[in-house]
């Protein structure tokens, strides 16, 4: 039986990211890994694109990878999980994802078909790796939820069309792998961890307050706002706050326009690399650049 006890301290660190701090010496480069550490139980949600990287930044931000224990995979999308083989070999995590994110994922681009899913080596590695796969919420430590398969509370796609393959058939991808995680802070409340919301950022906030039972204060990571209508930013924008949603770190994957409607109604700040956000038992919030 789990301890119900809070989180008392939480670190979240951002690893790789498409941007990095200013005058911080770590690499940029298109995707997402974000390290959190709760009372010292330490994970990674998502790996990035390529361990070089991945490894490169840790070191520059003073993490140790060797001691995460749990990577959570926010969907399928090569740019989040494909340094996942080597980081296996070096720390052996439990892998906790939904079941169609280690499928064979496409989209169609202006250039036609395009494969965006898990190389080869991922799915041969996950084959002999410790692996949850849910599509239901978990907890998978002491008050840190992985969210599983996020309702459709309000309507939202992708702003093109994907494609899954399943036991050798196309079928069209709705991003049901697509999750996060929650962290439910003493003193300060409910913190949400996403890769790319293709869910609708909005959707994850939403789960999570169902799944913690109480409201999510802070949302960090992607929330895929690009592509899309600029109104549908200020209907975001609005149903976050209405949520009680309070501030948004916002990395990887969102537009100036997108940021500028949010931050007319959120305290938006701006996850690069090298980005910390530490929160202490007694609520209190840093935000500084670990470079």
């Amino acid at each position: 039986m789990l301890c119900r006890a809070l989180v008392k301290s939480l670190v979240i660190t951002v690893v790789v990211d498409d941007r990095v701090c200013y005058g911080c010496s770590t690499l940029a480069v298109h995707g997402l890994s974000i390290h959190v550490n709760a009372d010292g139980h330490h994970l990674l949600l998502d790996v990035g694109p390529r361990f070089d990287v991945l490894r490169l930044n840790a070191e520059k931000l003073g993490l140790d990878l060797k001691r995460v224990k749990a990577v959570v995979l926010s969907h399928g999308h090569y740019d989040h999980v494909d340094a996942l083989p080597q980081l296996l070999e070096l720390a052996d995590p439990v892998v906790v994802a939904h079941p169609r994110a280690l499928k064979q994922q496409y989209i169609v681009s202006s250039e036609g078909l395009r494969y965006v899913g898990p190389s080869r080596h991922v799915l041969d590695a996950v084959k002999r790796a410790r692996i949850l796969l849910s599509r239901e919420p978990v907890e998978i430590a002491p008050r840190i939820w992985f969210l599983g398969e996020i309702p459709r509370r309000y309507p939202w796609s992708a702003p093109w069309r994907s494609y899954v393959v399943e036991e050798g058939e196309a079928k069209v991808h709705m991003f049901e792998d697509d999750s996060g995680i929650a962290v439910h802070v003493e003193g300060y409340g409910v913190v949400v961890i996403a890769g790319c919301s293709h869910s609708g950022v909005h959707n994850i906030v939403h789960r999570a307050a169902q799944v913690v039972g109480e409201r999510v204060r802070m949302f960090v990571g992607g929330p895929h706002l690009i592509g899309y209508d600029p109104r549908l930013y200020e209907d975001v924008a609005r149903t976050l706050r209405d949520l009680g949603l309070e501030t948004v770190v916002a990395c990887h994957c969102i537009e100036f326009e997108a940021l500028k409607r949010l931050s007319e109604v959120l305290d938006v700040r701006y996850g690069c690399c090298g980005a910390v956000i530490e929160i202490g038992g007694d609520g209190r919030v840093e935000f500084r650049c670990a470079c």
